[in-house]
């Protein structure tokens, strides 16, 4: 259970890194 949840969270990270940059690189840009 503990396992899945780390791969779980590790997912939500790999995913929504690039996710979160791209919103940020994107509002700076407009800006």
């Amino acid at each position: 259970m503990a396992a899945l949840a780390l791969v779980g969270a590790v997912g939500v990270m790999a995913f929504g890194w690039p996710l979160l940059a791209d919103s940020a690189s994107g509002l700076a840009h407009s800006k």
